[in-house]
């Protein structure tokens, strides 16, 4: 994923009101779920940390993800 459709795509599944969790698919085949509107950080520099409910954290590029995952399907 590039990071401006990144930009994009994560802005719109954060700002849903009331937040619906979501999942992001990684190029490993890996699934995160942000569950939390500040489970995942952004820095400047393309990497993304995500905690999970149980206080493990993810890093990784922006590059690595393949899709996010809402209930209402993929996007």
């Amino acid at each position: 994923m590039t990071p401006a459709n990144f930009n994009r795509v994560v802005r719109r599944f954060n700002q849903r009101t009331p937040f619906h969790p979501f999942t992001l698919e990684l190029l490993s085949g890996a699934r995160l779920e942000v569950n939390h509107p500040e489970a995942m950080r952004v820095y400047r520099n393309g990497l993304i940390r995500v905690r999970s409910s149980s206080s493990v954290y993810s890093v990784f590029e922006v590059t690595e993800i393949v899709r996010f995952i809402s209930a209402t399907g993929i996007t």
